[in-house]
């Protein structure tokens, strides 16, 4: 006969007390002949226990408690004792500590999920608990918004569209950075004559047709632009204050 893994050892922190019952009723199932009614079936479960299991099963024969003629009786006792095991705590205190790290914010809230659907927490202690756990840029990020998240769902649902235009402008930053790679000359060698550069569309304007004395600057980086724009900075000089079109310091015709 095929028996249960031994309840109450301290190798087995991943067998939880639900498992241990539920692997016995099989195994009496298996046998009917042989488990014929509730004291047989609780008796051969207290041979299945060890530690304070064990001694908490003597406890109850020690004062002949009711339990051990009723197997339900006795199973509802056994998880009210047991139920809450070091594996259950361990999820909680994985999930406290749970930190994005270097994952992306869709594969934290992916793992994050799949911790807390194992716990009983409210949604104000999961929004609380999600939130600990990004890293300090997505904290800042959802800091600066003008309504913050109130639910679960709504910090999950913002992190993950702020993680998607994270990435996309990642790739863009990246395919810009290959292209101009790509269009890098490497200067000729000492005494090669360099063939005439190129001038720019913009430099190529007559400068009279600037009303401003001072230079244009030069053009920006599409780096630099992505950044004015998704911190609203003016595009022709970077000022906080305001936005291109009230810029006091670009040429009238920029």
């Amino acid at each position: 006969m095929i028996q249960p893994r031994i309840f109450g050892l301290r190798n087995n922190d991943d067998y939880s007390a639900k498992a241990f019952l539920k692997a016995n009723k099989r195994c009496w199932s298996l046998n009917p002949l042989f488990f014929i009614n509730d004291e047989i079936k609780i008796a051969f479960l207290s041979t299945r226990l060890a530690g304070t299991a064990e001694i908490w099963f003597s406890s109850l024969e020690d004062r002949n408690d009711p339990c051990l003629e009723y197997l339900n009786t006795f199973c509802d006792k056994f998880l009210l004792e047991f139920a809450t095991t070091r594996t259950e705590w361990q999820i909680r205190v994985d999930l406290h500590t749970h930190r994005q790290g270097k994952r992306t914010i869709s594969e934290f809230t992916s793992s994050f999920r799949a911790l807390a659907s194992q716990c009983n927490y409210s949604d104000e202690a999961l929004l609380t608990g999600y939130f600990l756990g990004l890293n300090a840029n997505v904290q800042i990020y959802l800091e600066s918004l003008q309504t913050m998240p109130v639910t679960f769902n709504d910090i999950v649902a913002t992190c993950l569209d702020y993680g998607s235009r994270k990435t996309i402008i990642s790739r863009s930053q990246s395919q810009t950075a290959h292209s101009s790679t790509r269009s890098f000359v490497p200067p000729p060698p000492p005494g090669v004559p360099s063939q005439p550069m190129e001038v720019d569309v913009i430099s190529s304007r007559p400068t009279t047709s600037i009303a401003s004395t001072s230079q244009p600057r030069p053009s920006l980086t599409q780096e630099e632009k992505e950044h004015r724009l998704r911190n609203n900075l003016c595009l022709y000089c970077g000022s906080s204050q305001h936005l291109v079109g009230q810029c006091t310091v670009k040429p009238k015709n920029y």
